[in-house]
């Protein structure tokens, strides 16, 4: 029987009740710097750490001081994770039950209270209430939450941002975007415009660059959080022209992900399992040279990216750690949703403006002016040992890598987490509450919850509620280790499922017929929490880049 490993949350044995967020309102000295990391449409298992074969020694690092989250959770995609990231609430009555762009095509949802394609007015912002704790705020990278004049970074907490308003585009400094009905992406710093960029501009870096000057600037009397969104690695595949790209990938789709799947057991992550569901069953040896060639580019494109955005996540954590001598430092990372495997050129006329656009050419793929993205069998591997990518409610959308670096604590967990505990997390660390901050009492109560017990004692029970998805139509809750999903054809059944996630974290067996009334409880769940968080029911999907030929 496939299974999952247990694991326990190791605490080094020289804590001696000195963990961030005790007895700190009163020692300001002692309130940790925050460096809070995002990366964008990261897999699973593209992490060494995670399993992956892409160098990422900075990260691997990060994962083995500190805390590996294995059942940790973010939303299907990038604008409904960070409106949580950014609230401790659910997206649905935060602004963003859909991506932005998304809402203009879902009509039906314009105009409804907790989809404004925004962070609304009703809600307070993690670095609104680290403020009214005496911390500093900055940003950079992917804002994706709004670009209306109160809806931007530096109205909602941030003393300095540098923000990319829409959900991608190029990394180049040519600030080409991702849609037609999006051509061109807008930057602010602070709250100015950002007309040009510098010609040597590369945004990967370019994040790290404004983010270190940003701490250059911080009065070191009070302290800080950092947050770095980058866009990596996030289609369009592009890197420096004189990058040298990675090879092994003509290999193939299932070679590669036969590979992580070894080294995920050999980590002693999970055992037993097999290779995540596919919508496809396309084989690597019926393509011809020409395609396999494309594709292997591909796939060393995003590795490349993905080890870039390793290399300045390190160059920001030596920053970070020299700017925090003289106190604690807590360090998060974590990917958004799982990586993209839509079909991009089927996002309405992309497809056609893409090939009047852009250079297409095997030769100029990666470079600027360029335009590719994985595709769905890379993707796949990417989100290994899970099921499906991003936009989907199947593990392999929603379950990311996660770590957490501060003073005292190591080791792994299994335990359910949800991206809305990372703000009441960090608010405990920095010595609040974020249930009982008076300033905010107008406002909606948080719905996450502090992890801190949990990760202070391995012997805590962290009595997590169930945890509720939707998006696009697709519909999953998870309560302890039993979930239900259900994605409407074609890519699933339009049937609930269930699956036992302690045993199959693959979602391979569906266990329905077995336990009827174990799902018949969860689906009253689910109905429960979209009552409440104001989710709209669609009976269909709604997803955006859907393939024609997938099948339940």
């Amino acid at each position: 029987m496939r299974y999952l490993i247990p694991v326990m949350l190791l605490l080094c044995a020289c804590v001696n009740n000195s963990l961030p967020g005790e007895a700190q309102a009163t020692n300001a000295d002692q309130q940790p710097n925050i460096l809070l990391i995002l990366a964008d449409d990261l897999g699973f298992s593209d992490i060494g750490a995670y399993g992956g074969e892409i160098a990422t020694p900075n990260l691997d690092q990060l994962a083995n001081q500190g805390v590996q989250l294995l059942n940790f959770h973010t939303a299907p995609t990038c604008g409904p994770t960070r409106g949580m990231l950014m609230t401790g609430i659910d997206s649905h009555r935060v602004g963003t039950g859909a991506n932005a762009a998304a809402l203009q095509r879902l009509t039906m949802l314009q105009g409804r209270p907790g989809y404004e394609g925004y962070l609304n007015q009703d809600v307070a912002t993690l670095p609104e209430r680290l403020a009214v704790l005496g911390y500093q705020n900055f940003m950079v990278g992917k804002w994706d939450l709004g670009g209306e004049p109160q809806a931007r970074p530096a109205q909602r907490g941030f003393d300095r941002s540098f923000a990319l308003i829409e959900s991608g585009g190029s990394y180049f400094a040519d600030m080409r975007g991702n849609f037609p009905f999006e051509p061109r992406i807008r930057y602010f710093e602070d709250d100015m415009p950002v007309e040009s960029l510098p010609d040597d501009f590369y945004a990967t870096s370019f994040y790290t660059d404004k983010l270190i000057q940003f701490l250059g600037e911080t009065d070191s009397r009070r302290p800080w959080l950092a947050y770095a969104a980058y866009t990596a690695p996030h289609w369009p595949l592009q890197v420096p022209q004189d990058y040298e790209l990675p090879q092994g990938y003509e290999a193939g789709w299932q070679a590669i992900a036969k590979e992580r799947l070894q080294r995920i057991e050999a980590l002693g992550l999970y055992s037993g399992l097999p290779v995540g569901e596919s919508l496809t069953s396309a084989d690597w040896d019926s393509l011809d040279e020409v395609q396999q060639a494309e594709e292997t580019k591909r796939m060393a494109l995003y590795a490349a990216m993905v080890e870039i955005l390793d290399s300045e996540t390190g160059r920001l954590i030596a920053a970070a750690r020299h700017k925090s001598a003289d106190r604690p430092l807590v360090i998060l990372f974590l990917s958004d949703n799982g990586p993209e495997g839509n079909n991009i050129a089927g996002i309405g006329t992309t497809g056609q403006w893409i090939q009047a656009e852009f250079d297409l050419s095997y030769e100029s793929m990666g470079a600027p002016g360029s335009y590719a993205w994985t595709g769905q069998q890379w993707s796949e591997v990417s989100a290994q040992p899970f099921s499906l990518f991003k936009s989907f409610v199947s593990e392999g959308g929603i379950r990311t890598p996660a770590i957490i670096s501060a003073p005292g604590l190591s080791g792994r967990s299994n335990q359910l987490t949800s991206v809305m505990d990372l703000l009441p997390t960090l608010v405990e660390m920095a010595g609040g509450d974020a249930q009982r901050q008076s300033t905010f009492d107008h406002l909606l109560p948080v719905q996450g919850v502090s992890m801190l017990p949990a990760l202070k004692s391995p012997e805590s029970v962290f009595d997590r509620p169930a945890l509720g998805f939707e998006l696009y139509g697709n519909r999953a809750i998870i309560d302890g280790h039993y979930k239900a999903r259900l994605i409407w054809p074609p890519a699933g059944s339009g049937q609930w499922q269930l699956y036992d996630l302690s045993a199959d974290p693959s979602e391979s067996t569906d266990l329905a017929r077995i336990y009827p009334q174990v799902l018949e409880g969860l689906i009253a769940q689910w109905h429960e929490y979209a009552e409440s968080n104001g989710v709209y029911l669609f009976d269909h999907d709604n997803g955006y880049g859907r393939y024609e030929e997938y099948a339940p």
